[in-house]
């Protein structure tokens, strides 16, 4: 018994750093820090629109920026889409 940890690839963007939590056989939480897809205890799924825009950024991403955005998705828990469309 208790937690476990992973790290998956997201099924909306393809980002190979979503987040997989499993407490106890019993919970699963999921999020991904690029798009906001995220099971816990609701699942939400990003717009199209969402997903063309993450897309995009991935491409132009290199490990390190991924790396930093998913130290920022610690700490405050938006995902980067969420700030990319408040930017514009």
């Amino acid at each position: 018994m208790g937690s476990h940890m992973w790290h998956d690839r997201c099924p909306h963007c393809g980002f190979d750093g979503m987040v997989v939590w499993s407490y106890n056989q019993v919970y699963l939480e999921v999020a991904c820090p690029m798009c906001g897809y995220e099971i816990s205890p609701d699942e939400r799924i990003p717009s199209g629109g969402d997903l063309e825009l993450i897309k995009e950024a991935l491409v132009g991403m290199n490990a390190s920026d991924k790396k930093r955005v998913v130290e920022s998705w610690w700490n405050d828990r938006v995902p980067l889409v969420v700030k990319l469309k408040t930017q514009t």
